[in-house]
């Protein structure tokens, strides 16, 4: 099946090597074609440089000076540059490279934090001039995005640093909700006060009485903090904490 790296005249076009790439045109992070290994490849160069997936939270795209490395839950897949059959030049900065193994990688700056032109230069001044193939510009809906904000794939990061995406206003219940918790807040302080000056202006103070009303602001303080500042999509922290840790973090 061709894909959107397949152009006339490369092996994948002519049916001589892998079928897919790493990331279809709709962004969604897929499996690197080829085998993958246990190998961390550039995932152990000190010099690396790591790439958070902003579609995938557990992809990580290494690129080092010798080497480019996928790492996945699966394992590490990595392509060598000086081993590289095929590179694939997307004049918007794209890169894939297909190894002898038949690992083929995308190198998507669109989908990975902090990829930036200069860490593609690094690359394609790494590459085999001879194995470069030039392709012809891509039509905008051809170039893989991360899923808008609110989309239906998950929780969306909205810039290439990762930042969150902004929380959704608070509904009308929760307003109402948030006035009310903070008249209460306001009635149970002031029986907190007042009732703390009269034991202490008495001969024969009870302090219960008092403590009573100060848990009973306090925990009406952290329901009106609740209301107003509603919690944050934790989604991504679970699936961290249950991912293998097959590379370093």
């Amino acid at each position: 099946m061709p894909s959107q790296y397949d152009v006339p005249g490369t092996s994948a076009a002519l049916g001589d090597g892998p079928s897919e790439a790493v990331l279809p045109p709709s962004g969604a992070t897929a499996p690197p074609a080829g085998p993958v290994s246990d190998e961390p490849g550039a995932a152990a160069d000190p010099g690396a440089t790591r790439h958070r997936s902003l579609v995938t939270v557990d992809h990580r795209l290494f690129l080092g000076a010798e080497a480019v490395t996928l790492a996945t839950p699966d394992g590490f897949a990595t392509v060598r540059f000086a081993d590289a059959t095929e590179v694939l030049a997307h004049p918007d900065g794209a890169r894939v490279l297909t190894g002898p193994g038949g690992v083929r990688l995308a190198v998507e700056p669109t989908l990975y934090a902090m990829l930036t032109p200069d860490r593609i230069a690094v690359l394609d001044a790494a590459v085999d001039p001879a194995a470069v193939v030039r392709t012809p510009p891509r039509a905008a809906e051809r170039i893989p995005r991360p899923p808008e904000p609110g989309a239906a794939e998950g929780p969306a990061l909205t810039s290439r640093t990762r930042t969150p995406a902004p929380p959704k206003g608070r509904s009308r219940g929760r307003t109402i909700g948030l006035y009310l918790a903070c008249v209460a807040v306001a009635g149970a302080a002031l029986l907190a006060v007042h009732s703390t000056w009269d034991e202490v202006s008495s001969a024969h103070p009870h302090y219960t009485v008092p403590a009573m009303f100060w848990v009973l602001t306090a925990g009406l303080v952290v329901v009106a903090r609740d209301l107003r500042n509603p919690p944050k999509d934790r989604t991504h922290v679970a699936r961290w904490w249950e991912m293998q840790d097959h590379f370093k973090r």
